[in-house]
């Protein structure tokens, strides 16, 4: 595991493949993710089950493009939407703004800079209980299987940017909504890059689930924030329309 996490380090790029679901709903992505000094992506989400893709639907939005930038994140909502915002397609979400929210939300806002695949051997090694389970093949490809669990706070604590007020907040926040622990499953190639990932989380309202796959690793990524002329913030538009977002 540790020749895997300097190994996939030093490969800085991939392109990937991903799944989530809460509850009722679902989204898949595809995109590009980089990540060096830090971390950038460019992927297309297809919301595919629960109330935001009636919404999509009810919209005519097929696909959203996220861009994700080390200062924040902006998702394209589509023609119907800049036909009410002055001609502006894109929200832009920034992670400072969202740390403003609540102590989830800092802790979000930073672990969408963690979500890598070295940061996930990263995470994985922490764990107490990381195992070897076996030898299997993903997608036409041998690959080892690992598998551990996570207490969030104490992995936050460890490897975050929070401060003390904050983590005690994000702590209180998660036994609240019944979340203590992760697991993860990660399935790393023989050349010791990982190939896919799995995440489960529980919480009172029911289990997390997210799928990556990691293909094609070292690809040139470059993403750029929208025009600020395309792009209305999310901060201020929850101010003028806080029932609408």
């Amino acid at each position: 595991m540790q020749s895997s996490w300097k190994k996939t380090a030093t490969a800085h790029s991939a392109r990937v493949e991903l799944s989530m679901a809460s509850g009722a709903e679902e989204v898949a992505g595809t995109g590009r993710l980089a990540w060096d000094s830090a971390t950038t992506a460019e992927v297309t989400l297809k919301f595919t089950r629960g109330v935001t893709a009636q919404r999509m639907g009810k919209l005519g939005i097929d696909g959203i493009q996220a861009r994700y930038l080390p200062d924040g994140f902006a998702m394209n909502m589509g023609p119907q939407f800049a036909a009410h915002m002055d001609g502006k397609h894109w929200i832009w979400y920034g992670y400072a703004a969202l740390a403003k929210q609540s102590p989830y939300g800092a802790f979000k806002s930073d672990q969408m800079q963690t979500s890598t695949p070295e940061k996930t051997v990263q995470t994985l090694l922490a764990s107490p209980d990381v195992h070897r389970v076996g030898d299997e093949t993903v997608r036409g490809v041998a690959a080892t299987h690992y598998s551990g669990t996570v207490d969030i706070a104490k992995w936050a604590a460890g490897t975050t940017h929070l401060d003390r007020k904050t983590l005690d907040g994000l702590k209180a926040q998660l036994e609240k909504s019944g979340v203590t622990t992760e697991s993860i499953d990660l399935w790393v190639g023989k050349d010791g890059l990982p190939v896919k990932k799995t995440e489960r989380t529980r919480t009172a309202q029911g289990e997390k689930t997210g799928t990556a796959y990691f293909l094609d690793y070292g690809l040139p990524v470059d993403v750029k924030a929208p025009a600020a002329s395309d792009t209305v913030d999310f901060a201020s538009l929850k101010k003028q329309a806080p029932a609408q977002t």
